[in-house]
């Protein structure tokens, strides 16, 4: 988790550094041709301020995550309704963009799950391995590693209390939260134990395959080798052959 918040410190430093230079050029450009300086720092300021507020990701897209969840677990659970892939694909990529509101590897661990789960789902058993394995197996992902959080987490996890602790205000979206949850904990192993054992099985059955195609082309190869290479007669040969043998 070290390296990644180390990451995280790097990209934003990147992204001030970046702003103070081009900041820096467009001062020197105004006071250059006679603006005042201190409103050259004035609108400075007040520019930061305008890309700080619009480069966070706002509360309906933050609330969009917990309709995700809805979503995801009318098709997750245990029921009799049959989907179609498509609507399992469009919820596979609402959720992979939700991903992309947070800073990298800073997304909730339950966001993780959804998408992992549901790409078992739809038997795309190679990024669900990716997704579960994350939120499963590597301590980083684990709630209690995230100390240092960004401020889209935080948004993210005060709507999360207020749903937890008024879930009569949301009574859906909380049931969802809470079956997600059960799921990761209880399913979330099984899950990934059995998509890499259908991608090991996937892996064998293509070596497999290809080894029968191999097998058979030096076969065919051999035959082709062994069989004699003579030149066809013509017919006049034939006949002359057929006479001679009278």
């Amino acid at each position: 988790m070290a390296d990644i918040e180390k990451k995280k410190k790097a990209e934003s430093l990147r992204e001030k550094v970046q702003y103070g230079l081009t900041l820096v050029a467009i001062s020197t450009m105004l006071v250059a041709i006679g603006f005042p300086f201190f409103i050259v720092v004035f609108f400075g300021l007040f520019g930061f301020l305008l890309w700080k507020v619009f480069s966070l990701p706002s509360a309906k897209d933050l609330q969009e995550v917990f309709e995700f969840y809805l979503t995801a677990n009318e098709i997750l659970r245990d029921d009799e309704r049959r989907w179609f892939g498509f609507e399992i694909q469009d919820a596979i990529s609402q959720g992979e963009y939700l991903l992309k509101l947070f800073p990298e590897s800073s997304a909730p661990p339950l966001l993780y799950f959804t998408v992992g789960a549901l790409y078992y789902r739809i038997g795309n058993y190679g990024l669900a391995e990716k997704y579960l394995s994350q939120v499963i197996e590597r301590a980083e992902f684990d709630e209690l590693s995230y100390l240092n959080p960004s401020e889209e987490l935080r948004s993210y996890t005060k709507i999360l209390r207020k749903i937890e602790n008024e879930p009569t205000e949301a009574p859906l979206t909380s049931a969802a939260v809470r079956a997600l949850e059960r799921a990761r904990r209880h399913r979330g192993l099984k899950m990934l134990e059995e998509s890499r054992r259908r991608l090991l099985e996937m892996r064998v059955s293509d070596q497999q395959k290809a080894l029968m195609e191999t097998t058979k082309s030096e076969v065919l190869q051999k035959r082709r080798e062994a069989r004699p290479s003579q030149p066809r007669k013509s017919i006049s040969e034939l006949l002359h052959d057929i006479y001679d043998g009278q």
